[in-house]
């Protein structure tokens, strides 16, 4: 009865043993399996501390994006507002060009019109000249007899002034006798002496 017993205690032992045994490769696979954790965790803290790094890089890259998003917004407000003043500009040039064009128009239409005056103007002026010329020999021609009048002219003048000093001798002449004729007549008045 002691035997059964005693195998069955140590059938019990053995396979505690055993179990003990399975046990302390579990463990030991367990302990392999948590020191492959723990590299695998330092690893993965490694990863996280740059992944964070990365974050905080990219997190300040985007700060500066939306800053630079902030800006070319400003910029294409900016920009807009250009394009609706360039716009306008470009209407006003539009219209600016527009009247231009109608004043070369009208321009043209008064310098056609210039240019049958001017034709006009230039035959007449060629009349004008031919007169002109015609006139100018006259002239001469007058200047000629002018200059003979202003000879015989002077001539007269000559004879004038000569004429008047003949004029004058003669006067101042006809004085001194008148006086001498008065003087004899006086003298034959008075009484003749006994």
């Amino acid at each position: 009865m002691e035997e059964p017993v005693m195998h069955k205690i140590l059938d019990v032992v053995t396979t505690l043993q055993q179990n003990v045994a399975g046990l302390q490769q579990n463990v030991m696979g367990l302990q392999q399996n948590m020191t492959s954790l723990q590299q695998s965790f330092a690893i993965m803290q490694d990863d996280m501390t740059e992944m964070k790094q990365d974050i905080r890089s990219l997190k300040e890259d985007v700060s500066e994006l939306k800053e630079d998003v902030r800006v070319l917004k400003d910029d294409v407000r900016l920009l807009k507002d250009d394009v609706r003043i360039l716009k306008d500009d470009v209407r006003v040039l539009k219209e600016d060009v527009r009247v231009l064009k109608e004043d070369v128009r009208v321009l043209k239409d008064d310098v056609d019109r210039l240019e049958v005056k001017v034709s006009r103007i230039d035959a007449r002026t060629e009349r004008l000249e031919e007169k002109m010329e015609r006139v100018e020999e006259k002239v001469d021609m007058t200047f000629d007899t002018v200059g003979k009048i202003k000879e015989d002219v002077t001539e007269i003048k000559a004879e004038v002034t000569e004429s008047k000093q003949k004029q004058e001798r003669h006067e101042l002449l006809l004085g001194e006798i008148a006086k001498t004729l008065l003087e004899q007549t006086a003298r034959s008045r008075l009484p003749k002496p006994i």
